[in-house]
């Protein structure tokens, strides 16, 4: 880090533009508390070269578990342009991390990377990167009386190539590879990326019509030299889309498919066929969606959607008492329609939408314990989604504007095995929203919110389910009259406030096990001083509370005051943003503790 600080130095004493900043958090709270530090510079040293450099540091110390984390990144690279075509770079990053349990260090890391990068595009249609390099990494972990260390030394190389290419002015292409190595003398990991894609513009009959057509493959490893075993993961994937903007002067179209396969397996290092793992997964995935827009009329239109996918996923599951795996595998057919309808008459807009969603879930494969019990998976289950949401904005005059938000949920979930029927269940959210804006002039600005809701959930055999239905009410409130200048100076009052009961509804009758309230109330009183400078001293009280009308526990309430102060203010070319807040409880058992906030940003 010392070197970094050397060459920051000498960065800034260059005539040449350069770009500074700097992070700082610092969080409180109860016994846990975070730093966190960025630092990050870019210097032009000529015109054809460039300086970069970043450092991280955090810190997370938590006193009720006696432990201590810090993590620091540093990263420092000088890149060369001889040529416009043309770009030579070579980089630096350091990370440490150590852990310390009650006073010793516990886990010491500390990683290395040196790479050097060559970026090419010598032809319009074509570009190169390739980075060649060396990478460590060295670790200590102490488990009781235990120790583990290592080193972890290796070349790493990364190749990227990117081709653009119009054939005609209706016809394109474009392939794109990636390959990312990086070798070590306990693990070795990389990841190849292929991806091809076609653009088809239609002639004229269709205007503005096209079609795109994109393919892809990628492949993960994990080689343990130690177990001689390794991780791999192989995906495929391709998709297609067809979009009509115009199939009617008032009506577009667009629809598309995709298709997806993910494998994840184990293999040993002295035979290349996949080994029968308990941690081996394939999944399969197709879908298929479309969705229609149509014009009613110069300020209004309605859209249709529709969609479906198909998914299967396959795995191994091991036997209780035995080392035997048994293939098991589940379904699932997602199915979604949609309408929705937006009229903007002038200023105004409204919106209504319409979802219903079919879902199903079938599991298929049986295995056995080492005495022979038979066992298979009974999660099998059909749901209905259905959704009703309305949203309004009218604005009234040029200062007063009204809103609204209507939204209905429902749910249905059908249990088919017969040991988990009795889950079977109907969960319902019901919401109100509505709220106002009002401009008074001389930038002071009152706004209003207000949201009631509630969640019902019915079990449709309440004799043998093991829950009882259940009913959550919630009254939200969010007030606020302030003057917010431009340097978010802020003056004025907010008020927020939120009650919820909760327990069971049966037979019409509605039996309240728990309610909690919070409201809180905020004085801010922002104001100048001469040279820009704006300060928000503010003031809060904040009430919480938490009852228990059954008596099955004792009520809890709790007074809290924060005390913040926040400025932003303007030096020279930077920017300054200084957020404390302190919070006292009413209780003398309770400590108190801080919140900060401090940002820095230089722009020559």
């Amino acid at each position: 880090m010392r070197l970094a600080g050397v060459v920051c130095l000498l960065g800034l004493s260059l005539s040449m533009a350069y770009n500074l900043s700097y992070d700082n958090s610092y969080s409180q709270y109860k016994q846990t508390s975070e730093l966190y530090n960025s630092f990050s510079l870019v210097q032009a040293l000529s015109d054809k070269v460039d300086l970069n450099l970043d450092a991280d540091f955090t810190a997370n110390r938590s006193d009720a578990l006696h432990r201590f984390r810090d993590t620091r990144m540093g990263e420092a690279w000088v890149s060369y342009k001889p040529g416009e075509d043309l770009e030579l770079a070579t980089s630096l990053e350091r990370r440490l991390h150590t852990e310390e349990r009650f006073g010793e260090i516990i886990r010491d890391e500390a990683e290395t990377t040196v790479t050097g990068q060559i970026r090419c595009s010598a032809l319009e249609w074509l570009s190169l990167d390739v980075g060649l390099g060396t990478h460590l990494l060295r670790y200590q972990t102490i488990s009781d009386d235990s120790m583990v260390s290592g080193r972890n030394q290796g070349g790493v190389h990364d190749v990227s190539i990117s081709v653009n290419k119009s054939f005609t002015p209706r016809f394109s292409t474009s392939v794109s590879f990636g390959e990312e190595r990086t070798l070590g003398d306990e693990t070795d990991y990389g990841s190849d990326n292929l991806t091809g894609r076609v653009n088809y513009k239609l002639p004229e009959l269709l205007p503005d019509a096209f079609i795109t057509y994109q393919v892809g493959a990628s492949k993960f490893f994990t080689i343990y030299h130690d177990s001689a075993q390794s991780q791999r993961q192989r995906s495929w994937k391709h998709s297609a889309s067809f979009t009509l903007p115009e199939l009617l002067p008032a009506l577009s179209l667009s629809m598309g498919t995709n298709w997806n396969q993910t494998q994840r397996y184990w293999e040993r290092e002295d035979s290349t066929a996949q080994q029968r793992d308990a941690r081996n997964r394939e999944d399969v995935s197709r879908g298929i969606n479309s969705s229609i827009r149509y014009d009613i009329m110069e300020n209004a239109y309605i859209t249709f959607g529709i969609s479906r996918r198909l998914s299967r996923s396959d795995r191994k599951r091991q036997g209780p008492g035995t080392e035997n795996l048994f293939d098991i595998w589940n379904n699932s057919d997602n199915r979604s329609l949609s309408a929705s309808v937006v009229y903007k008459p002038g200023e105004a807009k409204v919106e209504f939408k319409r979802t219903v969603e079919l879902y199903r879930h079938d599991t298929f494969g049986t295995w056995e314990s080492g005495i022979g019990v038979e066992y298979r998976d009974n999660t099998d289950r059909d749901e209905l989604r259905e959704t009703l949401m309305l949203n309004a904005e009218l604005p009234v005059s040029s200062r007063l504007t009204l809103s609204t938000a209507l939204t209905g949920e429902r749910r249905e979930t059908i249990y088919l095995m017969a040991e988990q029927s009795a889950n079977s269940k109907t969960s319902s959210i019901y919401s109100v929203e509505p709220g106002a804006t009002f401009e008074l002039g001389r930038n002071w600005d009152l706004e209003h919110k207000v949201k009631f809701s509630a969640d019902y959930t019915t079990y449709l055999f309440p004799d043998v389910s093991a829950s009882n239905n259940l009913l959550f009410r919630r009254v939200e409130s969010s007030f606020s009259l302030d003057r917010l200048s431009a340097d978010s100076t802020r003056l004025g009052v907010s008020h927020d406030f939120r009650y919820q009961d909760q327990g069971g509804f049966e037979q019409s009758m509605f039996t309240r096990s728990e309610e909690t309230l919070r409201s809180s109330l905020t004085l801010f009183g922002g104001f100048h001083l001469p040279g820009r400078v704006g300060l928000t001293p503010s003031y809060s009280w904040e009430y919480n509370s938490r009852n228990y009308p059954s008596g099955l526990a004792s009520s809890t309430s709790e007074h809290l005051h924060h005390v913040g102060l926040y400025t932003n203010m303007s030096l020279s070319r930077g920017n300054l943003t200084l957020s404390l807040t302190r919070t006292f409880y009413s209780e003398e058992d309770r400590e108190s503790y801080w919140r900060a906030t401090v940002n820095f940003n230089y722009v020559p």
